[in-house]
């Protein structure tokens, strides 16, 4: 990548908080570009621990997966794009073509198209987004809904 101050291969990165980790983070190449304090990541997965005891998800992961990530090192923000992937607790899943994480908000989000299942094989499908929580527990559809059954 042009303008990387530093090229990874096989990364992988851990975050914790109260002795326990919170996030674990692996992708196969990447690129760390210092002036914009961005890492740009590819074939990435995400696992995002729960640490919020009063949770009903309390120490159970969401697992994202995508083509590519970029990494906002000051405020803890990730645009996760390209067969995205999120894998939750309760069976719940998501699937779209991008996603943003806002660490600071404990949000997930898209403005594109996502298709969403919930655990008891009921899918729902958003043609303009969502806005959701990292276990995919309370999601929210921007500009109406369509339903199905499993099998996406």
């Amino acid at each position: 990548m042009m303008g990387a101050d530093a090229t990874l291969r096989h990364f992988t990165a851990e975050a914790f908080r109260s002795d326990a980790v919170l996030w674990r983070l692996s992708a196969e190449e990447g690129y760390l570009v210092q002036i914009k304090n961005e890492t740009y990541l590819y074939k990435v997965r995400i696992e995002y621990f729960e640490t919020n005891r009063r949770s009903a998800d309390f120490g159970r992961k969401t697992v994202i997966t995508a083509n590519k990530c970029i990494l906002q090192q000051g405020n803890k923000f990730m645009t996760i794009s390209g067969d995205v992937s999120v894998d939750a607790p309760h069976g719940r899943k998501l699937r779209t073509q991008e996603l943003f994480w806002d660490e600071a908000k404990n949000s997930l989000y898209s403005n594109v198209a996502v298709t969403v299942e919930d655990g008891t094989g009921n899918v729902l499908t958003g043609k303009r987004g969502i806005v959701t929580d990292r276990s995919l527990s309370r999601t929210v559809f921007k500009g109406g809904v369509g339903s199905g059954r499993a099998g996406f």
